[in-house]
């Protein structure tokens, strides 16, 4: 499990330290960093497995991730499994020059980048440096008694997975094997957990029941997807691109509630549909050991929220996952100690910083009164870059 994240010039990051435990949420108002942490851990574990382009994209626009136009950002993790720590880490330094000329609003940018990473296990560790973009991490170990090591880290700290489910894309129908961060393909990945594993299909059906009463039966049926292609024709000539509408076989989610069946899924809530997202990529991706979920509570009922958020916990503890969180709404915040909940605010540089909210001057006092919801609500998050300023509510 991941102990510790710690960013360094990233995005509005100076520097900043979190350390999570099993279930953690950043609270915060819009733009103070929350969903910059969820890419910095994302990012930095799909490198494990892939290359810089898979994890981060474009290298050469490496540098917008960073505060300065020198110097670069870093990005640290670092955890514990079994009597072993370990420690993975990516900086990319680079010195950019920008020209005078700009020719229709567009500035030239010239510069020189060098990327770094470092893994350390106990008493094994190494440092690569200026590894081709395309190159995958483990394939650039050099010592050979390194690589088993590096093999056993990478698949204790296991795949993440950052949920920024859209609900245009979970209710469209689908044919794709695999569900996306933004929920296309959960259609067809429904319809293949019911026909391949009806036990598992029946569990993720019984825990959206749980949160969503209102909810009696999880269906799919046969659905026609058209795609927009372009066909090239070749001639002596040269090559003309023709548009075509392809027709492709996939599926489409339906639903028993207590109202009617056979709903489609576009007529569902939109709480509905996240919670059957989150779900459905919580139980189908089993590599996954860190879950990222942006604005967990969209469209749902409160009710819904803490139900949401017990059975999330419930999923983390007993499968042994993580789950990192960013949330506006008090009600999933009471699901959680004031230890597990962060607050980020921006100072009048611009500059991120985060704090317990157990770290708050009146914690103690105000926790006897106040749930953890309201407690996060109640308080400006100004407490975290110097100023404490109570809501009117705290005022009495």
């Amino acid at each position: 499990m991941i102990t510790k994240i710690e960013l360094t010039n990233f995005k509005s990051h100076a520097h900043t330290v979190i350390e999570p435990g099993r279930v953690t949420a950043f609270v915060g108002p819009n733009g103070c960093g929350k969903s910059s942490f969820l890419e910095a851990v994302n990012s930095l574990i799909g490198l494990l497995s892939s290359d810089i382009e898979s994890a981060f994209g474009d290298e050469e626009r490496l540098y917008e991730r960073t505060r300065r136009r020198t110097g670069g950002f870093k990005i640290s993790l670092a955890g514990s499994f079994d009597n072993s720590s370990w420690q993975i880490s990516f900086d990319n330094d680079f010195d950019i020059s920008y020209s005078d000329l700009e020719i229709s609003g567009v500035m030239f940018i010239h510069g020189t980048n060098e990327s770094r990473f470092q893994w350390n296990l106990n008493s094994q560790s190494e440092t690569l440096s200026s590894f081709p973009t395309k190159a995958r991490v483990l394939d650039l170990i050099q010592d050979a008694e390194k690589a088993p090591d590096f093999i056993k880290l990478a698949g204790e700290i296991g795949e993440s997975f950052y949920v920024k489910a859209n609900y245009d894309d979970l209710v469209a129908p689908s044919d794709a094997k695999k569900i996306s961060p933004t929920g296309k393909g959960l259609a067809s990945v429904v319809a293949r957990q019911m026909t391949e594993f009806d036990e598992q299909h029946k569990d993720l059906e019984s825990l959206l029941c749980g949160i969503v009463p209102a909810v009696k039966r999880i269906r799919v049926r046969p659905a026609e997807i058209v795609r927009d292609e372009i066909e090239t024709i070749k001639y002596e000539g040269g090559i003309i691109p023709l548009p075509r509408k392809r027709t492709v076989n996939g599926h489409e989610l339906i639903f028993d509630t207590v109202s009617g069946e056979k709903i489609p899924a576009r007529f569902m809530s939109e709480g509905t549909i996240l919670i059957l997202g989150i779900l459905t990529i919580l139980t189908r991706n089993l590599r996954c050991k860190t879950f990222l979920i942006d604005d967990i509570e969209a469209g749902l009922h409160p009710l819904a929220q803490r139900q949401l958020m017990k059975t999330l916990k419930d999923f983390a503890e007993k499968h042994d996952r993580q789950i990192i969180l960013t949330s506006h709404s008090p009600y999933i915040i009471d699901e959680l100690d004031a230890k597990d909940v962060w607050v980020m605010a921006l100072d009048k540089e611009g500059v991120s910083h985060a704090k317990r909210l157990s770290d708050h001057p009146d914690a103690d006092k105000v926790l006897s009164v106040l749930t953890t919801g309201e407690f996060a609500s109640a308080y400006d998050e100004e407490w975290v870059v110097g100023d404490t300023k109570p809501a009117e509510l705290i005022h009495g």
